[in-house]
């Protein structure tokens, strides 16, 4: 869920999150995994 891969701070976006293989699906997972990705970096405590 939310474009992670069961390997720690690995995601997946586009053509490999979805067997739909289309631009609007691809532009759809990219920005999912783009806020998912900040979203991680921006809980990470320093």
């Amino acid at each position: 869920m939310f474009q992670k891969t069961t390997v720690k701070g690995i995601y997946a976006c586009g053509d490999n999150s979805s067997p739909m293989r289309s631009v609007a699906n691809a532009v759809f997972a990219g920005n999912i995994t783009g806020a998912m990705v900040n979203k991680e970096l921006t809980d990470e405590q320093f």
